[in-house]
């Protein structure tokens, strides 16, 4: 494969972006996957682990609103889904909005092949 200087931009910048995700800096995560957006080519081909880092980093930081927005560009259909509606259901829970958070875990909880089933039921009982 021929990588374009945009390509070797773009794929160093999601490596850097990850290592400092790992290194729980979620703010140069954050930074460096906006330098990423603009290549409309990566973003067909990885939408959905692009905004679900960008979202959990925003959660982490928490920046309530925008991990929402990011969490909620993730299609049903995307791999990624699972793990965006997980943590979709953390915003409003660290966020304190119960309500909300209830009805996302509830909704995790009753699909028995949820990955995180026994979680989110966990944190349903320290919600009531």
């Amino acid at each position: 494969m021929n990588w374009t200087k945009t390509d070797s931009f773009s794929a160093n910048n999601w490596r850097q972006a990850v290592q400092s995700f790992i290194k729980q800096d979620y703010q140069k995560s954050i930074t460096l996957l906006q330098t990423i957006n603009t290549d409309s080519e990566f973003m067909i081909n990885h939408a959905g682990k692009y905004s679900l880092m960008k979202g959990v980093a925003n959660l982490k930081l928490e920046n309530f609103n925008d991990a929402e927005i990011e969490l909620n560009k993730i299609l049903s259909s995307n791999p990624y889904y699972d793990q965006a509606e997980w943590y979709l259901a953390l915003v409003p829970f660290f966020n304190k909005n119960n309500q909300l958070a209830k009805e996302r875990l509830t909704k995790i909880v009753q699909n028995e092949n949820h990955y995180k089933v026994k979680a989110a039921t966990q944190l349903l009982s320290q919600l009531e």
